[in-house]
């Protein structure tokens, strides 16, 4: 039975009980004989099926309360990613409520249209006898046999009676003109069409989004059970930390804790000692220690903001002198414990983990470089080098930690000691330049050397991942190739399908994406600064969730790459110094402090081929800072000039190329305005 084929019993007429289904399917058949009113019968059932659709999938929806406890009209985006999505039964429901709907619909204008025709052209005119199985001649005019009164009657009576003698059938369509449009053939092909529109497609989209809703819950179910966890966030600290643990050594996160409770009451301290000073109109709440080791550039006349926060640095100082802070300090220089634990916040990924924590190594390290500026001051060698080797501890605390985020703090931490320590050598206060100082200086150095291990890169290897894997743990983010609004928020961009050229992907296509990213991260981290600055280090890919939050990790590498040059440096302007105290001047090469002072020349990083720093002696008195030698890089061109300077700027060892301005790196530069 096609779909335009309507048996008795789907009708339901007690006129009709007296005779055989296949009669009365005849009847109904005839009864809807011209195709428009065919037509405008499943147009209407599917109309019907299309708003029930529609109000099946609005109406749980509409009911169900946002997080807010309120009901609110669904939208479009509401729709596409509302929970219910995620259930078969909301899937199956819409559509089983469609079909019933249209099915129902067409049943309903069926009866009406019998039930109108048995009413005005199946009885007398006259006194509205039933015609029904009455032999129904070819004019179509039947005798009623109560009142015999003649009446044109229907053609679809004809399929409820035989003639006379009982071997034929009364076939009204004969009576009929062919039809000029709607023929036969295209009739057929109008009914294939619409099984196909109204049945076929909606049963294929239906075990399609069936199929689809199955493959996003068993992507998500891996993606869920593939999130990281703090224990493999701490086997990595675990990786991180010293082959041979001192016996003696402290915890360095609990010291540090400890630091930070001590800095915060000292802060309460200083508000209670030093009310807050009002100047124009606006309350000074924050201290700035920085002039005391840094003073303002030459020609900057300093705001009365400025001058306030100034002041109320130097009370932040001094407070801090008289607390524990120094002792607390001194304890993480020999605290080489860094484990610690990681929360990952509920329902959300490892890249929102909280670390508070290197807002306070900042400050500490700040307040360190004031400790140093004011005991070189004071030729307080003992001072300045607690508060030297308390900083670079700092600094290997934060190495060991598993995130690139430490590993940047760190190189900024280091960069802050190093800042003075240069000043130092340059200036060279009387009673404080002497073997023993710098030997001790060169040993805390060596105590606070940080891991080589790359642990950032396995760290953010490991927080990308588990990104990618909360990102598809729930189907509503990526659903139908577009973002949720929570995705949204977390990336920063715009509720839309990804544009050309851009695509979601799969998870596979994901974790495997980002793992061959880290992978080519870690062959460049392990090349010479020279090679690595002439790479690619963004990701290279389409998939948009992981070029939103891999970034550029080029500052990353750019600044580890400086750190690990500045040892280099600093450890040979040690060994200078040494040699000009014991000799009675610098010497003509480097190569003059192997094996005594240095057990091989030191390299210069940004070389090609590799070759020692260059080293250049000069006129101390021509110099404007007194410095009797250059300690050089010849930097990202690879050019030697000779020591040539024209620039402080550490950015001349992050590009390859300088056409425009030759110049060398000098490592016994003064200190720049360096804040962590």
């Amino acid at each position: 039975m096609n779909a335009f084929t309507y048996p008795q019993n789907l009708v339901c007429l007690p006129e009709l009980d007296r005779f055989d289904d296949a009669r009365c399917a005849r009847f109904v058949r005839a009864a809807h004989r011209t195709p428009l009113a065919l037509l405008l019968t499943w147009f209407l059932a599917a109309l019907a099926g299309a708003l029930a659709g529609l109000v099946a999938i609005i109406t749980p929806i509409a009911l169900r309360r946002a997080d807010d406890g309120n009901r609110y009209l669904p939208t479009l985006d509401n729709v596409l990613e509302h929970v219910l999505l995620e259930s078969w039964w909301f899937w199956w429901g819409w559509l089983l409520a469609a079909m019933l709907a249209a099915f129902l619909t067409r049943d309903l204008l069926l009866r009406l249209r019998i039930r109108s025709l048995l009413r005005t052209r199946a009885i007398c005119v006259q006194c509205h006898y039933s015609l029904l199985g009455l032999a129904v001649p070819p004019s179509l005019i039947v005798v009623c046999p109560e009142c015999a009164t003649k009446t044109h009657v229907d053609p679809a009576l004809g399929e409820l009676t035989i003639t006379p003698d009982g071997s034929q059938r009364f076939d009204p369509r004969n009576l009929i003109p062919p039809p000029s449009i709607f023929t036969p053939a295209r009739a057929r092909v109008i009914k294939r069409l619409a099984i196909a529109v109204f049945v076929v497609l909606p049963v294929i989209l239906g075990v399609s989004l069936g199929a689809y809703e199955l493959q996003l819950r068993a992507q998500a179910r891996r993606a869920a059970s593939e999130r990281i966890t703090s224990a493999q966030l701490t086997a990595l600290i675990d990786a991180a930390q010293p082959s041979l643990m001192p016996a003696e050594t402290g915890a360095f996160f609990i010291i540090a804790r400890d630091a930070e409770f001590e800095r915060l009451a000292a802060d309460t301290a200083l508000d209670k000692q030093h009310p807050f000073e009002v100047v124009d109109n606006v309350q000074i709440r924050w201290p700035d220690i920085a002039p005391i080791y840094f003073p303002y550039d030459k020609g900057y006349q300093p705001s009365p903001s400025d001058l306030a926060s100034a002041r109320r640095g130097r009370w932040q100082f001094d407070i801090y002198q008289q607390s524990r802070l120094p002792a607390f300090l001194d304890a993480l220089t020999t605290a080489h414990d860094t484990r610690r634990e990681y929360a990952i916040p509920p329902s959300e990924p490892a890249m929102m983990i909280l670390l508070p924590e290197l807002g306070t190594y900042r400050h500490l390290a700040r307040y360190n470089a004031a400790r140093m500026k004011l005991a070189r001051d004071a030729r307080d060698s003992r001072e300045w080098l607690r508060a030297f080797e308390s900083t670079l501890a700092l600094a290997r605390g934060c190495t060991a930690q598993p995130f690139a985020i430490h590993a940047l703090v760190a190189a900024s931490v280091d960069a802050v000691a190093f800042a003075q320590l240069r000043d130092l050598l340059i200036q060279r206060p009387p009673d404080m330049i002497t073997l023993d100082f710098l030997e001790r200086v060169q040993a805390a150095i060596d105590r606070q050397q940080p891991t080589t291990t790359p642990q950032w890169l396995q760290g953010d290897r490991a927080q990308t991942l588990d990104t990618i894997a909360w990102v598809f743990e729930t189907p509503d983010n990526i659903r139908f190739g577009r973002t949720s609004r929570t995705l949204d928020n977390f990336l920063s961009f715009t509720h839309n399908p990804v544009k050309p050229g851009e695509r979601i992907g799969s998870y596979a296509e994901n974790r495997a994406a980002v793992n061959a990213h880290f992978d080519r991260l870690t062959t460049l981290f392990a090349l010479r600064p020279h090679d690595r600055i002439r790479q690619k280090f963004t990701y290279q890919g389409d998939l948009i969730i992981i070029a939103r939050i891999t970034g550029d990790n080029r500052r990353h590498l750019q600044l580890l790459s400086l750190a690990q040059g500045e040892r280099i440096a600093i450890t040979t302007m040690l060994a200078l110094e040494r040699h000009r105290l014991s000799q009675g001047d610098y010497p003509q090469r480097l190569a003059d402090l192997v094996p005594n002072l240095l057990p091989a020349p030191p390299e210069d990083l940004w070389s090609s081929p590799p070759r020692e720093l260059g080293y250049t002696r000069i006129d101390r008195t021509a110099d404007r800072f007194g410095r009797a030698y250059f300690l050089y890089s010849v930097a990202g061109d690879a050019i030697d000039n000779q020591g040539l300077e024209k620039s402080n700027d550490s950015h001349l060892l992050s590009s390859p190329t300088h056409p425009d301005n030759p110049a060398d790196f000098i490592w016994n530069r003064p200190s720049a305005w360096v804040i962590p």
